[in-house]
């Protein structure tokens, strides 16, 4: 999230002083790394464990603290790491081996097709896909007259959602904490969906942001489309706090699965979207474009929030089913059993 906020400004830079390839260049031995050092490092960190279908995060919190309350698990750093690089032997991850990382892309393919995941997907998408979509025609804007930007003030303007995100993220995560438990407190008893009431700060931020980055742009500022800019940057640490934390909450013996599929579908909306920004762009003008978003935005906060609110219990328990059926995680009818390593 931060890395795709401050690429923008760093390519300006690079490419005003060693030309666009370079950008490219860059982008390939950054990619080579990652992907060599998350093939060798990151092995997957769940465990096995059982529970009843309709178990959340909070039940599942707290049976692990009484399980491993008492218990000593602190492990030499270089054994670890030795059965973790590969995935091959890695004693969380179902005996390792090849078949474990076919197994486990194909337990991902249930989730695309979950109501939770794919609403949760849409929310955090659209905020984004809006990102990314300003990011892509920022060029356009403020390139010709009467800005004039080079492609490094470019870069630095872009920079200003940073300011967004570091202002939203000490806020997020607690904010949704704090709306669930005085919810549940109030109601004596947890549920998932207490978490999405958080949802209104970025209803309230992201859609207004790009309104007011539209009606001072078109009056000449710059500061002001800074200013939504990073209003909008901010729901990409508002919405996925909300959305991501709601979808483990409901799918705690899934979460990987769950949370994978979830950045999959996000960013095929983003893909999708961004490649019709500059054509939509020049279809409708840049006051339509930032109105239709503003409204696409505040539609879908709505249309995919208040069924989640609405139905999300049944949506719960019936697709906890399907997943057991499908995903081949055996889960229980009754009271939660955790099974560790």
């Amino acid at each position: 999230m931060y890395s795709a906020q401050l690429g923008p400004l760093f390519a300006g830079h690079i490419s005003l002083n060693l030309g666009w390839r370079w950008l490219f260049k860059i982008v390939a031995i950054i990619l080579g790394f990652n992907l060599l050092t998350t093939i060798t490092l990151l092995p997957e960190t769940t465990f096995i464990q059982q529970g009843s279908v309709d178990a959340t995060a909070a039940s599942l919190d707290a049976q692990l603290n009484e399980a491993i309350s008492g218990r000593n698990h602190s492990r030499a750093f270089v054994p670890a790491l030795r059965k973790g690089i590969l995935y091959q032997k890695h004693p969380h991850v179902r005996g390792g081996g090849v078949m474990v990382w076919i197994k486990t892309l194909a337990r991902h393919l249930p989730f695309l097709v979950d109501p939770i995941v794919i609403c949760s997907a849409g929310l955090w998408g659209i905020v984004q896909s809006w990102v990314i979509v300003i990011s892509v025609c920022s060029s356009q804007l403020f390139a010709p007259p009467p800005f004039l930007f080079t492609p490094a003030q470019l870069g630095n303007w872009t920079g200003t959602s940073m300011v967004g995100i570091i202002l939203a993220f000490p806020i997020a995560g607690p904010l949704v904490d704090i709306m669930s438990r005085k919810l549940s407190e109030r109601n004596g008893g947890h549920k998932p969906e207490y978490r999405l009431y958080s949802m209104i700060i970025p209803f309230m931020i992201c859609s207004p942001g790009l309104l007011l980055f539209v009606y001072t742009f078109i009056k000449g500022s710059y500061v002001g489309p800074a200013i939504g800019f990073a209003m909008q940057a901010a729901g990409l640490t508002l919405v996925p706090s909300a959305t991501i934390s709601y979808v483990i909450d409901s799918h705690p013996f899934h979460a990987p699965e769950a949370v994978a599929s979830i950045n999959l579908l996000t960013h095929l909306i983003s893909f999708a979207l961004s490649k019709t920004a500059n054509d939509w762009l020049l279809r409708v003008g840049v006051k339509q474009l930032f109105i239709d978003m503003a409204v696409i935005e505040w539609a879908l906060f709505i249309g995919l929030t208040l069924p989640l609110l609405f139905f999300g219990p049944w949506l719960r328990k019936a697709f906890a089913k399907y997943h057991e059926k499908v995903g081949g995680k055996k889960l229980w009818n009754s009271s939660v059993d955790l099974v560790g390593h």
